[in-house]
């Protein structure tokens, strides 16, 4: 009896053995085959997604850029993006802007495909108050020969404008400076006052003009220097602080170039030889106002060549002075140097001086 249930519990535990290694090999295999199909359908998305892309670059604009609104002369900045929607790489290969205020710049290297760049703007308004203005940016890519257009808007809000907007000017050395700059605010409704006014272009003083410290829609001021003593550039800004809410601050930027009476033309001589000789050269003493010119140089032998004009007597001042310049046959002991010429008649300039070079075959 004892044999006949022993064989029976090991009958019944092979088959559940036999039961739990088969599940086992199914479970294995159910999961081998999950794999296979997420892998298979992962595979067909990505080739589908691949293959609905056109062939080629095609770039994807938009088709109007809003900068928004602001002053006038102020500079805004934004982007134009570029999103390659095609299969291959695609890269800006030019861009034109519409006018001189607008500038784009392309971006570097190549978009792959799905991915984005920007055109990177800038944008100087020139329009008037309350306007909106539109401008064209052209765009050509890898894609063909034909230009793609966008459109960039922005718009100016009231504010105080200067007049003029930026002071240029250009003086002689000794002269004196005075501008008039207008202030006016582009709404008529909102009256402003000046609280301040500043420079930083040294000896630049600005003052009003207009009379009284009532609030108004203009102001007039007045930007002057008693004398310029050197040669060179003078910049610098004027800042008007008011008691405007759109214009807190006017800023008037200044560019002064301030050159002497009398200058040299050339300013560098070259005495180049020809034939064995070094051939003279000429040099013209330029003056706003009629001088006296003189060279005493003992390097070079100088001769007046100036060919007076009707009635005019070779010993009084003139206003253009020619000299003929000679250098010794012994010159390559000194193959450079300087001349100067002496100036009688303009208290801002007591000389001129002119560099030469002498330049000989090897």
């Amino acid at each position: 009896m004892h044999r006949v249930i022993a064989a029976a519990v090991s009958t019944a535990m092979a088959g559940r053995r036999k039961l739990q290694t088969e599940s086992s090999m199914n479970s294995r295999r159910w999961t081998w085959i999950s794999l296979f199909a997420v892998a298979a359908l992962t595979t067909v998305g990505v080739a589908r997604s691949f293959l609905s892309r056109p062939p080629g670059p095609v770039s994807q604009l938009p088709e109007v850029v809003d900068l928004g609104t602001f002053r006038e002369r102020a500079e805004l900045t934004g982007v134009i993006p570029i999103r390659n929607v095609g299969s291959t790489p695609l890269w800006v290969e030019e861009v034109s802007a519409g006018c001189s205020c607008l500038r784009a710049e392309k971006p570097a290297g190549e978009i792959a495909p799905g991915e984005s760049a920007d055109i990177r703007l800038k944008y100087t308004f020139s329009g008037g108050p309350g306007e909106t203005v539109d401008r064209e940016v052209q765009i050509r890519t890898n894609e063909g020969r034909e230009w793609k257009r966008v459109l960039i808007r922005a718009a100016l809000v009231d504010y105080i404008a200067s007049s003029p907007w930026r002071v240029n000017a250009q003086l002689d050395v000794g002269d004196s400076l005075r501008k008039e700059i207008r202030l006016t605010c582009t709404n008529a409704a909102e009256n402003f006052r000046i609280k301040s006014m500043t420079s930083d272009i040294p000896a630049l003083k600005v003052s009003r003009l207009t009379e009284g410290d009532e609030p108004g829609v203009e102001f007039l001021l007045e930007a002057r220097r008693d004398e310029f003593t050197e040669a060179g550039m003078v910049e610098g800004t004027i800042r008007v602080e008011t008691t405007s809410l759109n214009s807190p601050e006017v800023r008037i930027p200044f560019s002064i170039t301030v050159v002497p009476r009398v200058n040299a033309h050339p300013s560098l001589v070259v005495f180049q030889e020809i034939e064995g000789k070094l051939a003279p050269a000429v040099v013209e003493i330029k003056s706003r106002i009629p001088v006296l010119v003189s060279c005493r140089d003992a390097a070079l032998a100088v001769r007046d060549v100036s060919v007076p004009g009707a009635g005019e007597n070779p010993n009084e001042p003139r206003e253009i002075s020619r000299f003929e310049l000679t250098p010794p046959e012994d010159a390559s002991t000194s193959p450079s140097g300087t001349i100067r010429f002496d100036i009688e008649g303009d208290p801002s300039t007591k000389s001129v001086e002119v560099r030469y070079l002498v330049v000989r075959p090897e």
